[in-house]
């Protein structure tokens, strides 16, 4: 059978009318797993279960295939039921299956093992045609500070930024907060930062470096971090930059970072533009980046003739004016940004 679409069997405990879909993922005639769905007694939602017994039989398109076939059965009598799960926030793979799907996360907690170990877990949903998905980001925000006072901030003291954040939240939807970091941030920073990039086909996994080496040497003019039940869920920083000579007012963007688990959620979009309100209430000239046009150019960033990155394609070389006119030559960092190159 093919390894892209196993093979679910019916299994003793596959028993619809008593409200549990049970099946056996076969492949080429060896059980490598099982998948469930449960609907709860109350009859407002049913929990799906996955589990493949080889770790090797991970990240195949397995346990994906299985999914989507339990959930078409399970449609067939319960159109309109929402599936939620429950999955580990380390375990990124099986929640970026999750997400291939359909599901969403709405929510987080934290399960206590009988060995004590608390395990901390995402909370996601498969809604139903009628019903749409709950936001985790709300959009636009609903409370946003004035910016001038996050740029204050950042020129008076780091230390300050701290009392100045962006709330992004409604009271039905997961709390994402965008602020100033402090230095209990600096580990999840690093691990977001790693998270988001490992595997990036134009990344060499140096961003958490980059950040940490601007970091000690005083050079990140703004660094922001999005905040989730207490966890570091993404990441912006910004640098001063130099194009052609040119080194007043000018900064760079990035690393930018999200955790996969919460990607395309708007986590991004809301650290990109706070980011870029507080430049300009410290009357940036502009902000330079390499990066993907058809995401920064929602923001206003374009290609500019003349304005150039070592070894960047022309393309991905992109400038967004806020004040006076876009110098030419060649896009010169901070020297710590170079860290691990």
């Amino acid at each position: 059978m093919s390894r892209t679409c196993p093979h679910a069997e019916a299994a003793d405990r596959h028993d619809p009318d008593s409200g549990l879909y049970w099946y056996v993922i076969a492949e080429d005639e060896r059980d490598v797993g099982t998948v469930w769905i449960e609907l709860l007694p109350a009859g407002s939602e049913a929990v799906l279960g996955v589990y493949l017994g080889d770790p090797s039989d991970c990240g195949r398109g397995i346990g994906t295939a299985a999914i989507d076939l339990a959930i078409t059965e399970l449609r067939r009598a319960h159109p309109h039921l929402p599936i939620v799960l429950r999955v580990r926030r380390s375990n990124t793979r099986a929640i970026a299956c999750y997400r291939r799907v359909g599901f969403t996360v709405i929510g987080s907690g934290c399960k206590s093992l009988p060995s004590g170990e608390a395990v901390p877990y995402y909370r996601m949903v498969l809604p139903t045609l009628r019903q749409k998905p709950r936001r985790c980001l709300a959009s636009p925000p609903v409370e946003r500070i004035d910016p001038t006072r996050l740029g204050s901030a950042v020129e008076s003291s780091r230390g300050a930024r701290r009392s100045c954040a962006v709330r992004c939240a409604q009271s039905e939807e997961v709390r994402v907060i965008v602020r100033p970091e402090t230095n209990r941030d600096f580990d999840g920073i690093r691990e977001v930062n790693i998270v988001a990039f490992q595997g990036h086909p134009y990344s060499q996994q140096t961003e958490h470096l980059i950040v940490e080496a601007l970091r000690v040497a005083d050079a990140l003019e703004l660094s922001l971090v999005a905040e989730s039940d207490g966890e570091v869920v993404g990441h912006i920083a910004f640098s001063a930059a130099a194009i052609g000579g040119s080194s007043t007012g000018w900064f760079l963007l990035g690393p930018v970072a999200v955790r996969p688990a919460r990607q395309g959620e708007g986590i991004g979009r809301a650290l990109v533009e706070t980011g870029l309100d507080a430049l300009r209430s410290r009357r940036a000239c502009g902000c330079v980046l390499v990066g993907d046009p058809a995401f920064y150019g929602r923001f206003g960033f374009r290609q500019y003739p003349g304005v150039a990155w070592h070894g960047a394609p022309d393309e991905s070389v992109l400038c967004l004016l806020m004040s006076g006119e876009v110098p030419t030559g060649e896009v010169v960092p901070h020297p710590a940004f170079l860290a691990g190159t």
